[in-house]
């Protein structure tokens, strides 16, 4: 049962980062394009909500970057796949049913990685959590800046901080899976050394 509903909440996940980025760019050219304005939607909401949605949606697809059952890493971006994702580590499978060409191919995609592979992909996540929040920091300030907070705006601002916090918050060590925001404090993210497993992000994996 448990199970269930890590993988069902791996795939709400899925889905919501996906819609996000999609109706954030479209809200954009929406009002780009004079379209918001004739619905009603002021400008302002447009340009800043479609950021907001675009942020929300790459804040929670930080959050795909491991196995929801052992912490193993994905190297899959691709939407479909990562909704019928099976670990090849652990042998759990997110998807409801098991199409043999989507295991193989996620097997493939996932198993053959390069020997440093660990520390580079970490560091970039790291790197995206850090751009997206200088990114909510750049709207924050560009709204206090023409006094949108009270608007919708605001609100969107609000709502899009919530999934990069918890992308912060469920940053995992790359070899153990430990929750990492336990151990170090944000700014040290990116010189982070595990103090269960020894991993290091300054320099390659040489345990493996």
């Amino acid at each position: 049962m448990k199970e269930d509903r890590t993988a069902f909440w791996f795939r709400i996940r899925v889905i919501l980062s996906t819609l996000l980025v999609l109706l954030g760019a479209g809200l954009f050219f929406a009002g780009y394009y004079g379209y918001a304005k004739k619905w009603g939607i002021p400008i302002e909401v447009s340009f800043f909500g479609s950021g907001g949605m675009i942020i929300a949606g790459f804040a929670i697809r930080a959050t795909l970057f491991h196995c929801p059952f052992c912490g193993a890493h994905i190297y899959l971006r691709n939407p479909v796949l990562l909704y019928f994702y099976s670990c090849p580590s652990c042998g759990h499978s997110v998807g409801k049913g098991k199409a043999s060409y989507l295991n193989r191919r996620l097997s493939t995609n996932s198993v053959h990685e390069s020997k440093h592979s660990n520390v580079a992909h970490y560091r970039r996540k790291v790197i995206t959590i850090i751009a997206l929040l200088i990114s909510w920091f750049i709207c924050a300030i560009l709204l206090y800046i023409f006094n949108l907070f009270n608007g919708y705006c605001g609100i969107l601002l609000i709502i899009s901080s919530i999934p990069i916090l918890l992308s912060v918050w469920t940053l995992r060590c790359p070899k153990c899976g430990a929750w990492i925001a336990k151990q170090t404090p944000i700014w040290e993210f990116l010189h982070y050394n595990c103090k269960i497993c020894g991993f290091s992000a300054d320099e390659s994996d040489k345990r493996e």
